[in-house]
């Protein structure tokens, strides 16, 4: 079955091009040649009839023109390699100050955080003290004996060991 058949026309119309544009005339303007492109055959070939001495010649010309081609790909792959060691470099530069910020910014948290610690330690030695002498000036319980004030109060901050824990 064919496709034209198979299917209604107005559904086809769209894949092929109107009359109208089939007939405009663009303008092409092509490339020009290439110094590169069949550069080795300026002259005429010679035949092998004629003894072949300029298929050696053209020959000889298509090796210097691929060692010249190989030395500019060899030069460009340096070239490459060199810049990709710069930006090595430079991501390496980067990455390193990234983690050096990043190592002092952990040692100023760290030096702010033993700062409040000692701060807090500071303030709790001094309620510390502050309660002791509280517990020691004034009688905590009418009936306690002075000895028995200073052992409630070493209890308190856990500085004896408690008779009842394990």
């Amino acid at each position: 079955m064919a496709l034209s058949s198979s299917r209604p026309h107005h559904l086809l119309r769209r894949f092929h091009a109107s009359a109208r544009a089939l007939s405009r005339v663009e303008p092409h303007e092509f490339s020009q040649p290439s110094d590169y492109l069949g550069s080795w055959a300026e002259r005429a070939p010679a035949t092998v009839a004629a003894g072949g001495g300029d298929t050696r010649e053209a020959w000889a010309r298509l090796e210097r023109l691929r060692k010249g081609y190989a030395r500019e790909v060899g030069e460009l792959r340096r070239q490459y390699a060199y810049e990709a060691q710069l930006l090595e470099a430079e991501r390496q530069r980067k990455a390193e100050a990234r983690a050096e910020a990043a190592r002092l910014a952990n040692e100023e948290r760290k030096a702010a955080k033993a700062a409040a610690a000692q701060t807090r330690a500071a303030e709790r030695r001094a309620f510390e003290l502050d309660f002791r002498q509280a517990l020691v000036i004034r009688p905590l319980l009418p009936s306690f004996p002075s000895s028995h004030r200073f052992i409630f109060a070493l209890y308190l901050f856990d500085e004896l060991p408690h008779p009842f824990r394990l």
